[in-house]
């Protein structure tokens, strides 16, 4: 018998290995397509951000509040333009320490519950 003469059984076989073969190769490379192009699309984040609020509230990991940085408009009576103002709390909502300053250049330092 001929060496070379191989049965349908043996063929199907081979052809199911090359089918899965060709599986495997096909996913590898989409992946190998598909990685550099995330990491080509996330290099292309912007690298600075800005951020604007009237109002930052820092909280400690009980959600007490410990610092507040506002800017706001000035009181009735007082000088116009805005006003910055640092508020420093303990754990338990007391004030430590205050700070504000104007646009007339006139700050205004506080230290202890007031």
């Amino acid at each position: 018998m001929n060496p070379h003469v191989q049965s349908f059984a043996d063929i199907q076989g081979r052809l199911l290995q090359l089918e899965k073969q060709n599986r495997r190769l096909k996913q590898l490379g989409i992946v190998v397509l598909i990685v550099p192009a995330l990491l080509l699309v996330m290099g292309q984040a912007p690298s600075k951000k800005t951020v604007e609020a009237n109002e930052f509230i820092l909280r400690d990991s009980n959600a007490n509040v410990r610092v507040k940085l506002a800017m706001s408009d000035t009181a009735a009576g007082t000088a116009a333009g805005t006003v910055l103002e640092i508020v420093v709390f303990d754990a338990k909502g007391n004030t430590i320490a205050r700070m504000s300053g104007g646009t007339g250049g006139k700050t205004r330092s506080e230290i202890g519950n007031k």
